[in-house]
């Protein structure tokens, strides 16, 4: 009898509409792969509570997928950026529904230098001016992208200056201090002691969380992966290539 396979859960990062990842779905479906991306709070169609934390984001994620997906089979999580806590949390709540948790360009959070933690939620909170919001943006993109494919930057640029995503400044702070206030040292090691398989996929040039970030990943995951040439906004700079890596993960031993 052939093993049903697993609904697949991608669960988007800071500032992120599911619509960003509309083109690594469609792939994904061409694979008769069941898979669902749905919106955070605080952004787009999602809920607005005051002062979320990730376990909100966590509670908020499983509430809405329960609603379309077979309570009774098993996921995989894809957690992007923000989303990899956010899922990392989920995994906690709910373990015996958790076949395989794929991270993806994420972090531990608070084991980052707090010199460096600090400098950068300063430097995003001050994302209020076209500027200040350009620059900002630039930082999530690898240089390849930035030098070949200006144009990419720039459709988000002005994607994001419209509020496209839906997020006023006050929303995207709040989603700030969530991953800002997150204890991802006590939730990742919780989360490397259960049983599923866990992996990690990041962007040879993420600005955002790179190599000092990647090492700290690396004790409560079995498997990472680079994926050469991109940066941290892997779903705009190469959707096709970012699903080919998940389809590989979701591929592998499926649960």
């Amino acid at each position: 009898m052939k093993q049903p396979i697993n609904t697949s859960l991608i669960i988007p990062g800071i500032a992120m509409k599911n619509s960003e990842f509309a083109e690594v779905t469609s792939f994904l479906s061409k694979f008769d792969l069941p898979i669902y991306c749905y919106e955070n709070l605080c952004v787009g169609a999602g809920a607005r509570i005051p002062h979320p934390t990730i376990q909100d984001f966590a509670q908020y994620q499983w509430v809405t997928a329960n609603e379309h997906m077979d309570p009774s089979q098993k996921i995989n999580l894809i957690g992007f950026s923000m989303g990899g806590m956010i899922a990392t949390a989920m995994s906690l709540l709910y373990p015996e529904k958790i076949s395989k948790l794929i991270l993806v360009s994420t972090a531990v959070n608070d084991a980052m230098v707090p010199a460096v933690s600090d400098q950068l939620f300063e430097f995003l909170k001050s994302i209020e001016t076209p500027a200040h919001l350009y620059e900002s943006l630039k930082i999530g993109f690898s240089p390849d992208t930035l030098k070949n494919h200006p144009e990419v930057l720039q459709k988000y640029f002005e994607y994001r200056l419209g509020n496209g995503n839906q997020q006023t400044h006050e929303e995207f702070i709040s989603q700030l201090q969530a991953v800002r206030n997150f204890k991802g040292t006590t939730v990742f090691g919780a989360m490397s002691k259960l049983k599923f398989a866990k992996s990690h996929l990041y962007g040879e040039f993420d600005q955002l969380f790179g190599k000092p970030h990647i090492s700290q990943i690396t004790p409560y995951v079995h498997r990472q992966t680079m994926i050469p040439g991109l940066g941290h906004m892997m779903h705009l700079e190469n959707p096709k290539l970012l699903a080919e890596h998940l389809l590989n993960e979701i591929s592998i031993n499926p649960g």
